[in-house]
């Protein structure tokens, strides 16, 4: 039980203070956008959507939720390429030799750093999620009584993205695409620091990068297109947890130099008879 503590305080150790700053760094620039750009909504609905049609104006009014909402997959994307840079290369030292003196196998141990990175997508959907809530709270409480009611947030966030993304309610669907994302952008972190130790590029890493991002765009809950994200994530995923952490070159090299130093050690016993 320590070595897995041991390992999971080392993937720790940098993943969570990276997590936070961006994390922060998202949820005030979501909150001062939402603020700083009402376009005259009265409901916070159409705030959060970023676009509603004004009865006054006889046109469509821009909102700060439509900015907001490419700040978050932003964010997201950020938060991504840091923590791929967690136990990979960095100014020229190669921490390969440190995970593999480790007291459990490299492959266990990015198992553990994968969760841990899910992990840290998680508290960064939930730091946006609650600034929204701050916004939701001050812009209602300043609201007249007939344009919201208590139910306002939870129909925006049936209505409305990233709102939707970080607040799924009761849709299993949207359920799916959360942890999709969280563990989606654990695996992918994992395996861009997995192969990177190794000098090498993952193609997993990268389409998981591209999928992770691109399903928490503006697109409407119903897309096809991103329902075919969501289920490409999660089954790359899949695949990640499965093959992503086994180096076949390099176990047969070390395969091949316990066998010489076995028959190394066989020779000088038959030397020494």
């Amino acid at each position: 039980m320590k070595r897995h503590l041991s390992v999971f305080e080392l993937a720790a150790r940098g993943a969570v203070y990276k997590t936070l700053i961006i994390s922060l760094i998202a949820a005030a620039a979501i909150f001062a956008l939402l603020y700083a750009l009402p376009g005259g909504a009265l409901n916070l609905t159409d705030l959060l959507s970023g676009s509603y049609f004004s009865a006054e104006a006889e046109n469509y009014v821009v909102t700060g939720g439509r900015y907001a909402s490419y700040v978050f997959p932003a964010g997201l994307a950020v938060l991504y390429v840091l923590l791929s840079r967690s136990g990979a290369p960095k100014r020229g030292v190669n921490p390969d030799y440190t995970w593999r003196r480790l007291r459990i196998t490299e492959r266990r141990a990015s198992l553990i750093q994968s969760g841990v990175h899910a992990l840290c997508f998680a508290l960064y959907m939930a730091i946006v999620l609650a600034a929204c809530a701050a916004f939701a709270a001050l812009f209602l409480s300043r609201s007249g009584p007939y344009d919201n009611d208590g139910q306002t947030l939870f129909f925006a966030a049936y209505t409305t993205m990233p709102l939707h993304a970080v607040l799924p309610l009761g849709e299993p669907f949207e359920w799916l695409a959360f942890a999709a994302t969280c563990l989606g952008g654990g695996v992918g972190t994992t395996a861009m620091a997995f192969w990177l130790r190794r000098g090498k590029t993952s193609g997993l890493g990268v389409t998981l990068l591209i999928t992770t991002a691109l399903m928490q765009l503006g697109w409407s809950a119903s897309s096809g297109f991103r329902t075919m994200l969501v289920l490409l994530t999660a089954l790359l995923a899949v695949i990640g947890l499965v093959s992503s952490f086994r180096d076949t070159a390099v176990a047969e090299r070390e395969a091949e130099q316990a066998e010489g130093m076995e028959g190394s050690k066989g020779g000088k016993a038959d030397a020494s008879a």
